[in-house]
């Protein structure tokens, strides 16, 4: 056989441009299948750590200077002990803190009838 004869053999089995073409675009769409997938475990990672932050940080109420709590628990009612100043933790849609302020207040009174010794 000659040379410019085209023979099937080792050489001859190398793909033509149309599948190194497909072959391209395969990798490439597998590449942004990729991209797509690891996109969506981050959306996935985001949200779930958004809930979780969110859920974390209503849990938390704080009581100021002067104020007082009456926790409501809808399973055991008003609890008896109220709740003094400070950051406290609470169980979300068990518990619900009413918040009362208990300072102290000067009243002043008028009166039409009186002394002004007193």
């Amino acid at each position: 056989m000659s040379s410019s004869q085209s023979s099937p053999g080792y050489y001859n089995t190398l793909p033509s441009t149309s599948t190194t073409t497909a072959l391209s675009s395969t990798v490439s769409i597998m590449g942004s299948q990729g991209a797509v997938s690891l996109l969506n475990n981050i959306a996935r990672a985001t949200l779930g750590l958004d809930v979780a932050t969110t859920t974390l940080s209503s849990s938390f109420y704080t009581i100021d200077g002067g104020q007082c709590a009456v926790i409501f628990n809808h399973i055991r009612g008003i609890l008896d002990e109220t709740v003094g100043e400070s950051t406290h933790f609470l169980i979300l849609w068990l518990q619900k803190p009413f918040i009362f302020d208990i300072r102290t207040k000067p009243h002043t009174f008028s009166s039409v009838f009186g002394t002004r010794d007193l």
